[in-house]
């Protein structure tokens, strides 16, 4: 029975679909409207509106639309991903992360995700090496002692 109903359903609809009588003729041949076109430029018009608003969609409302969609990054409850700061650009999205002891600048644009830089403080510092002033200034205090000696065995000029 439900078999049946189908395809009765299935008939009915492509009847409607063809825009025939329920036996598949047409309703009256002969007093079918003709196009010819005598309606002037007004179908044209109609299409380049219609294009126009078609491409006004697609180039400002979708793209709002799907950055909506796909505007955060989100860790889940308990993770041990920590998002510390979040700025919005033209392309996409930037993040600076936390993860197991690494933070990392995060790239998000619909094509994809990208590390962009490991942002996290080297965690071993030579103890022997001092740091860079310390050694310029030695070396500074080379010179004027070298220059100084020099001096003494040029002598008066």
């Amino acid at each position: 029975m439900r078999g049946v109903l189908s395809a009765v359903a299935a008939i009915w609809v492509s009847a409607a679909w063809a825009q025939t009588g329920a036996l598949g003729t047409r309703a009256n041949l002969v007093s079918t409207p003709s196009t010819s076109g005598g309606q002037g430029g007004l179908p044209i018009l109609q299409m380049v509106i219609t294009l126009i608003v078609i491409a006004a969609l697609i180039k400002w409302v979708l793209p709002k639309f799907i950055t909506k969609l796909n505007r955060r990054l989100t860790p889940t409850l308990g993770s041990s991903i920590r998002i510390e700061e979040s700025a919005q650009l033209a392309g996409g999205m930037l993040y600076v992360v936390q993860v197991r002891q690494k933070t990392l600048l995060l790239s998000v644009t619909p094509a994809g995700v990208s590390c962009l830089s490991d942002l996290s403080e080297p965690s071993s510092l030579k103890v022997d090496e001092p740091p860079f002033f310390d050694i310029l200034d030695a070396e500074q205090s080379k010179d004027v002692e070298a220059l100084a000696r020099l001096e003494q065995l040029a002598g008066p000029i």
